[in-house]
């Protein structure tokens, strides 16, 4: 089967008006500050935000990190019964390891499970539930299988399969295609500073010992060194009744 591996290394300009980042200093709602929606829709709970349940209203929450509310978005209500929160913006860019390919506490999961987790509020921490994601089984590198296998995270990547990228013989199924990333301009990521950029998911390619696979800057996906440098955009669920409040036309995470 013929395989384009893409070389994820492009930088493209863009205009304020992309995804321009979320200044710092945004306060928090005060209990009872909650503006009045405008959408003739009453959001109460994370999983009203999320993609489609409310066609008028973007599905869009704000997480407060250590350096201030961010935007998430809210991928749907229905992963695992909980509802699950993607990084809009790339926090970073990082290698995924030093060589392997193999998803299980290599330095991306070490880094979203302990640098990236202490950067949350307490008040978020507190919000994110454990979730069962599948990877890819370490006996499969090298060796064109698709095994995979189950562990538990409070913060992962995303993985092929969930991108909603037809599977090609050589990555596991690992999880259910979400309906969100059924268009391709909603793989797109960016930089806090607006600038597009490619991205890490949590597949191994089973052809080699040391290649993942990224989204690049057009959607496209690829297969690419593990020691190369992707942007990180960390995901994680919450329970689907965890509140949220409106205040300027956006929602923030309580």
């Amino acid at each position: 089967m013929f395989r384009k591996i893409v070389i994820l290394l492009c930088v493209v300009l863009l205009s304020c008006s992309c995804g321009s980042a979320l200044k710092q200093s945004e306060q928090a709602p005060e209990p009872g500050s909650a503006d009045q929606a405008q959408t003739g829709t009453e959001i109460q709970c994370i999983s009203d935000l999320a993609y489609h349940h409310v066609p008028s209203v973007d599905p869009i929450v704000y997480v407060e990190e250590s350096s201030g509310w961010k935007p998430y978005i809210v991928l749907t209500d229905q992963y695992q019964g909980k509802t699950l929160l993607l990084r809009r913006d790339s926090i970073q860019e990082g290698r995924f390891s030093d060589y392997s390919a193999y998803y299980e506490n290599s330095e991306i999961d070490v880094f979203l499970n302990s640098s990236y987790y202490k950067m949350l509020s307490e008040i978020s921490r507190k919000r994110i539930v454990d979730t069962e994601i599948r990877i890819l089984s370490r006996e499969c590198l090298n060796q064109l299988k698709e095994d995979t296998i189950s562990i538990t995270r409070k913060v992962f990547l995303l993985s092929f399969t969930e991108l909603s990228y037809s599977q090609n013989g050589h990555v596991g199924i690992e999880g259910e295609p979400l309906e969100y990333f059924d268009e391709n301009q909603n793989r797109f990521a960016y930089t806090e500073e607006g600038e597009k950029t490619s991205w890490w998911l949590r597949s191994a390619d089973s052809t080699y010992d040391s290649a993942v696979y990224a989204v690049g800057p057009e959607g496209e996906i690829g297969s690419i060194n593990a020691f190369s440098q992707n942007g990180i955009r960390p995901a994680f669920c919450v329970a689907n009744d965890c509140q949220v409040q409106m205040k300027d036309n956006k929602y923030y995470l309580l």
